[in-house]
């Protein structure tokens, strides 16, 4: 190897060098600037009923958040649900109360994904236990395959 080489060789690597510094100094730049994540971390639990789970519920100020576990393979059409929670239960929530809900789908148009009810007033663990007993009556219907 000749001193020329190995000369380019040098300046070859405290370019290399030198771009991999300004990198991080860019990067470092960005993460001065970026602002801290607001981190909010909602009360996380199951729905238990009858010593079975059932659902993950999450609740964050107003807003509650019940997923029945894609196991169960629960169907929106199924009477506890459709005629059950949500002509009475929801349907009173947002009349009695002014709680808005929203029953949430799965992909494939059929499966119910999630129980979502925004608002405040209304008796929360009577709520669960009305989405408790319909996930237990759609459960043990499975019309979902």
């Amino acid at each position: 190897m000749t001193v020329e080489l190995i000369k380019a060789l040098i300046a070859k690597l405290i370019d290399f060098r030198e771009n991999e510094l300004q990198e991080l100094k860019d990067f470092l730049k960005v993460l001065e600037q970026t602002p801290e994540p607001i981190t909010e971390t909602p009360n996380a639990s199951f729905l238990v009923y009858k010593n079975k789970t059932y659902a993950r519920v999450l609740e964050d100020r107003e807003k509650l958040c019940v997923y029945p576990l894609p196991s169960l393979t629960i169907s929106r059409n199924d009477p506890a649900i459709a005629r059950f929670l949500q002509m009475k239960v929801l349907e009173q929530l947002k009349q009695k109360y002014g709680c808005q809900y929203r029953l949430e789908i799965a992909e494939d148009g059929e499966r119910l994904r999630a129980i979502v009810v925004i608002g405040t007033g209304y008796d929360k663990k009577r709520f669960l236990n009305a989405c408790a007993w319909s996930l237990e009556k759609a459960a043990n219907r499975t019309s979902v395959k």
